[in-house]
């Protein structure tokens, strides 16, 4: 499932790479203005949701808006950064870029499939999950077959954006995001949680229709080129492989936590976790998207130790200097803010929300080195790098549940990482992200 059994060909620095300063300059604005946007529409939601919901409802459309999260991020079959990277790498062979974006095709087909099947045999075990009980049965399916479709759209970006066009990829996905986003403020309004969450979910539905025409002219014409993409095929199921593995165990790891949370703390203790998590989800989308859109391409493209190193380094700064200005900043006005973009009943979640931007700090390195090893094709270090870091946030939860630490929320998640920080480091100096891997996967 790791393998990789082929490397797509080299692409010319001139081919991919921006052509001038102001083409960087408009990757860099449309990432920052993509991420704004997200922010404007995330806090709105959150203060909806804070304002017109009581607490325990908050928790109920907090743990389905996650749900939605993981199938979104999953939705495209997991194929969509290891698309960028084969789209980047691929130079003028636009053949081989038809099929990979058929390979991918293919697989984001069959996956939604499986899915989809299993969320309607098994939406009631998945509502008592989520929210207690069997009230979010006829919701889990149709949250499932919206983000599933939208992940087709997600294909259409990545394609994009490894062509080096990032701003057209999130112009189009920062449409789908403001539709979602009116739809379940208009939701909230109402006090329904449910739908809500499936007003969000049909937003990027949007953005699969209008990304048809931009990416019409790199996507496979003919069923010739699904006949003949076997290599790669092998190579992204590889990275959907890796991809599913490592957006999976994170969320599914965190959902157990917190189904046992709440059953040793009480659903506003349940309520305050998530109240931090939504609020870290704002706050760290910044940097996933720049490593996404700007540092997993440029990765791809750096053939020598030392300017990956270079990359590296820089991106670690920049990281520290953004994520832990957002810690500083909620530190000194932490009473304020919440007051007005969640609510007095939320003051409670300081503390929480606090651990948790100091988690999101440390996080910079764990993330880049996910993103270096996704890069280098090295697919058993990345899914171990994320499996690494999710048995760590349950080893110190699971414990400090145990002693009886309603704090084991965010102690926890900021503990396990620090240690993967600490971790990660180590193996950037001994050169195991630095060595571009040729043949298999890690």
């Amino acid at each position: 499932m790791t393998h990789v059994t082929e490397a797509a060909p080299a692409a010319p620095a001139s081919d991919r790479m921006p052509g001038s300063r102001s083409q960087a300059i408009v990757a860099m604005g449309a990432v920052g203005g993509f991420f704004a946007l997200k922010v404007l529409v995330g806090m709105a939601l959150v203060i909806q949701s804070a304002r017109a919901l009581s607490v325990a409802e908050f928790g109920v459309f907090s743990q389905l808006f996650l749900f939605l999260a993981l199938l979104s991020t999953v939705s495209a079959g997991g194929v969509q950064s290891g698309l960028i990277r084969q789209v980047a790498a691929a130079g003028r062979d636009i053949d081989y870029e038809r099929r990979s974006v058929a390979a991918a095709i293919t697989i984001w087909a069959i996956f939604s499939t499986v899915v989809l099947s299993i969320a309607l045999f098994a939406a009631k075990p998945f509502s008592e999950l989520l929210v207690g009980n069997d009230r979010a049965v006829m919701a889990v399916p149709i949250i499932a077959a919206a983000a599933l479709g939208a992940g087709g759209g997600q294909l259409l970006c990545a394609v994009l954006t490894g062509r080096g066009r990032p701003a057209i990829s999130l112009s189009l996905q920062g449409i789908g995001l403001v539709v979602g986003g009116a739809a379940c403020w208009s939701r909230l309004a109402a006090g329904d949680a449910l739908g809500a969450v499936i007003a969000y979910a049909a937003g990027p539905i949007l953005t699969l229709v209008i990304a048809l025409p931009f990416a019409w002219r790199w996507l496979p014409h003919g069923a010739g080129a699904f006949r003949r993409f076997g290599a790669e095929l092998r190579l992204l199921l590889g990275f959907s492989g890796a991809f599913l593995l490592t957006a999976t165990i994170m969320p599914a790891t965190l959902f157990a936590l917190r189904y046992a949370y709440r059953a040793k703390f009480g659903e506003d203790a349940l309520g305050y976790w998530l109240a931090a998590n939504r609020v870290s989800d704002v706050s760290s989308q910044l940097l996933g998207l720049y490593m996404g859109q700007i540092y997993l391409p440029a990765a791809t493209r750096a053939l020598s130790p030392s300017s990956l190193r270079g990359l590296a380094w820089r991106t670690v700064f920049a990281g520290f200097a953004v994520m832990g200005g957002g810690l500083a900043t909620f530190m000194l006005f932490a009473p304020w803010l919440v007051r007005t973009f969640l609510s007095a009943s939320f003051l409670p979640a300081i503390p929480f929300i606090i651990g948790y931007l100091a988690g999101d700090t440390m996080r910079v390195v764990t993330s880049l080195s996910l993103h270096t090893a996704l890069a280098r094709g090295k697919l058993r270090l990345y899914v171990a790098t994320e499996a690494t870091t999710a048995a760590l946030i349950a080893f110190y939860v699971l414990v400090l549940i145990g002693g009886g630490f309603i704090e084991s929320a965010y102690w926890g998640y900021a503990a396990a990482h620090v240690t993967m920080a600490a971790l990660s480091m180590l193996g950037w100096r001994h050169g195991l992200w630095t060595k571009r891997q040729g043949s298999e996967g890690g």
